[in-house]
């Protein structure tokens, strides 16, 4: 047997172990860039950050034991060729992985409801300038046309007056 498959196929489970250590502990700061349950119903809130990032920890932790359990089985029982039962590994490793996302994301959601979404692409952050653009445009024209209004009442009030002082003086 290839002792670097051996080592890369005991890498995942070690790795969510540690990391689901770690973040069971220490769910992180809000806005990490690279690790941790990073959706937007875990960011709508401090709360639902340290939630999901602590959930995150703790299911990482008990799959990453049960990873472990099977790859050992899987070579003390190896009913496979060496490369197709790294692939088989691999496979269920990367599974491993990522389901507990789905099931945090279940839990967020019936615990902290939907998060207003907001458009954070760079798509969405120009729609939004180009939106307010459009919106102070509106209010700067609602502006100008009171103005004319009151120029133009003001004038009107002007020849009102200009009129009944030329009568007064008839």
């Amino acid at each position: 047997m290839d002792v670097g498959q051996i080592i890369l196929d005991f890498a995942i489970p070690i790795s969510l172990i540690s990391f689901g250590a770690y973040f069971e502990k220490n769910p992180g700061k809000k806005w990490m860039v690279v690790l941790g349950h990073r959706t937007r119903r875990a960011r709508q809130s401090d709360e639902a950050w340290d939630y999901a990032n602590r959930r995150l920890g703790s299911l990482w932790k008990k799959w990453g034991a049960i990873l472990l359990l099977v790859i050992a089985l899987s070579y003390l029982a190896n009913p496979m060729s060496e490369n197709n039962l790294h692939i088989f590994n691999s496979v269920i490793g990367v599974i491993f992985i990522f389901i507990p996302t789905f099931i945090i994301e279940g839990e967020l959601k019936k615990k902290f409801g939907d998060p207003k979404i907001e458009r954070t692409t760079v798509q969405g952050l120009r729609d939004n300038k180009k939106l307010q653009k459009e919106q102070e445009i509106k209010q700067q024209y609602k502006k100008e046309k009171q103005k004319e209004k009151e120029k133009k009442k003001e004038q009107k009030n002007r020849e009102k007056s200009n009129k009944q002082s030329s009568n007064k003086k008839k």
